[in-house]
């Protein structure tokens, strides 16, 4: 084959390239212009945190007896229980706000110059209160521990919110836009645009776990007529991340 023949069948090659590209629509030639020009990916994160006050709580209650024996444990703390939760009761706390979560019957020891000695039976039973509303935290607290004295430990206090998903999805949108501002401030600097997105992904979310502590409640009876235990709902917070990767060129 001559060099002239095959400069003219490179020529009708390139010529029907060409036209190829300008039949395609309009929307589909501007892609395929892109495709041509393609440099490569370029990777962001993005993360948001998005807030709203709860409006509602749970709150464990622990309650526990030492004794001699196992069945006096477990009398003294079903005893006790029963207390706490008549006061409850009183306090309008319906049974069905009530759930039991925890329930343990051990033997517990001292350990002396003769060697490890048994001190008795200790059974707890720990019970979890789901309130409406956060306003009475304080109260069902201050009942609970003057109706069950040293028997009582508050465990864990968790802020509640009815609407977590629209929370949730409120996070996720904000860490998407955070992701694209973070891509196009990099592109624009870099010289070169965004043509879209191949990945993305979520990489991780954050949600409170609750406030958690265990202490000995005390029992003075002047002390408690006077507790009023303050209890702050502030914000629960939600946050998001996600992992965008976007075409460039």
């Amino acid at each position: 084959m001559t060099r002239l023949r095959m400069m003219g069948i490179g020529i009708a090659l390139a010529a029907a390239l060409a036209v190829g590209v300008f039949a395609l629509g309009g929307s589909d030639r501007a892609e395929a212009q892109v495709a041509a020009h393609m440099l490569g990916t370029l990777t962001v994160t993005g993360s948001a945190t998005v807030g709203a006050p709860p409006d509602g709580a749970s709150i464990e209650i622990r309650v526990s007896a030492l004794e001699p024996t196992a069945t006096e444990a477990l009398a003294s703390g079903a005893t006790a229980l029963d207390l706490v939760r008549a006061a409850l009761a009183e306090e309008g706390v319906a049974d069905e706000d009530l759930q039991t979560v925890r329930i343990r019957l051990d033997e517990e020891h001292d350990y002396t110059d003769e060697g490890r000695v048994s001190i008795g039976f200790r059974f707890s039973n720990t019970i979890r209160v789901t309130l409406d509303g956060t306003d009475t935290i304080g109260d069902v607290i201050d009942v609970a521990v003057g109706a069950g004295g040293d028997a009582v430990s508050i465990n864990r206090i968790q802020f509640l919110v009815s609407n977590r998903v629209a929370l949730e999805d409120a996070a996720r949108l904000a860490a998407i836009d955070e992701a694209r501002r973070k891509a196009t401030a990099m592109a624009e600097r870099a010289g070169v645009s965004l043509a879209g997105v191949t990945v993305i992904e979520e990489i991780g979310f954050a949600t409170p776990v609750g406030i958690e502590r265990e202490e000995a409640a005390a029992a003075d009876d002047a002390a408690f007529a006077l507790a009023d235990t303050p209890v702050f709902g502030g914000e629960e917070q939600v946050t998001a991340s996600v992992r965008i990767v976007f075409k460039i060129y």
